[in-house]
């Protein structure tokens, strides 16, 4: 049962619409909604392309594009109306590799919009 069919489900009970419902949907359809609630609001991830000419990731985002890339030392970067960047907390030469990179990059983009969702941004 999708999040939208358990809502229509819950609205009919509320409602004395049960329908055909058995008590076993309805408690599936809240169920369904106390987990949607708990996890909260899904951030799509992104998408990254490799760019082979110079060897970087790069995503698009609402907020700008994310690059990573390796000079010394792996880095991320989010390049537009907003600029952030990463570096490894230790040696920024050390071979954490690309994905720790956009791990640092995912983890600021879903910051960003879980806090406009929250009217925080």
């Amino acid at each position: 049962m999708t999040p939208t069919e358990a809502m229509e489900l819950v609205a009919r009970l509320r409602h004395g619409y049960a329908g055909e419902a058995t008590p076993e949907q309805a408690a599936d359809a809240i169920e369904a909604l106390a987990r949607q609630l708990a996890e909260g609001p899904k951030v799509r991830v992104l998408e990254w392309e490799h760019i082979s000419k110079t060897d970087t990731w790069q995503a698009e985002s609402a907020f700008g594009e994310y690059a990573v890339g390796f000079d010394d030392g792996w880095w991320a970067q989010l390049d537009g109306p907003i600029y952030w960047d990463w570096e490894p907390p230790e040696d920024p030469r050390s071979y954490l590799g690309p994905e720790a990179a956009k791990a640092a990059a995912e983890a600021d983009h879903r910051a960003r919009v879980l806090a406009m969702l929250e009217g925080q941004a």
